[in-house]
């Protein structure tokens, strides 16, 4: 991997990591699932699985905003990076029961 290659990649996630908050404040969480799921102009091919979520982590782990949904933010750009490194990945969420009827849902991704 060049380090021209890989310096594009962690600006982008930084650029995305960033972009996130506003996006998910003016979409449902099926927009930005779908959003997630578009193709990337990125061609991340050759890059590692375990390298791409290691710079989704670092690149997000101090959220100014989105603090509460860190998880959310970690899974959808790790989902869209791993999608433009030519893998399939499975976003995953758990929901808690009790909170099924309250106003605020909580879950995890």
């Amino acid at each position: 991997m060049t380090r021209l290659k890989r310096g594009l990649f962690q600006a982008a996630a930084w650029y995305e990591a960033r972009k996130m908050p506003l996006l998910s404040r003016n979409m449902s969480l099926s927009e930005l699932l779908a959003w997630a799921d578009r193709e990337s102009s990125l061609n991340l091919r050759g890059f590692e699985p375990d390298e791409i979520v290691r710079s989704v982590v670092k690149t997000t782990r101090r959220p100014w905003l989105m603090r509460r949904r860190r998880c959310l933010r970690q899974g959808v750009l790790a989902y869209r990076f791993l999608r433009a490194s030519g893998r399939r990945p499975e976003l995953h969420f758990g929901l808690d029961p009790a909170s099924m009827h309250s106003p605020a849902l909580r879950a995890h991704c």
